[in-house]
């Protein structure tokens, strides 16, 4: 049930009028489901955030750093 507060009373000339303020209705919003979990990934994840001045060096920065990780995993490091 939606909150209503009444307003005030408002008379000009021959009308006469009254303000009702009413709560809008509740957005509808789809159930929140979580994210599938990867089935092939491990539970825990990182959010790496990677900067460079060009975007030929970001390319060259990530692919560093994914080929660190994938060292570093070969050999129980990461």
């Amino acid at each position: 049930m939606p909150r209503r507060a009444p307003g005030r009373r408002v008379r000009a000339a021959d009308a006469d009028a009254v303000l009702v303020v009413e709560e809008a209705p509740a957005a509808h919003r789809p159930p929140v489901r979580p994210p599938p979990r990867p089935t092939r990934h491990p539970a825990h994840a990182e959010l790496v955030l990677l900067s460079a001045a060009t975007p030929r060096q970001l390319a060259a920065t990530a692919g560093q750093f994914a080929r660190w990780l994938v060292s570093a995993a070969q050999h129980g490091g990461a």
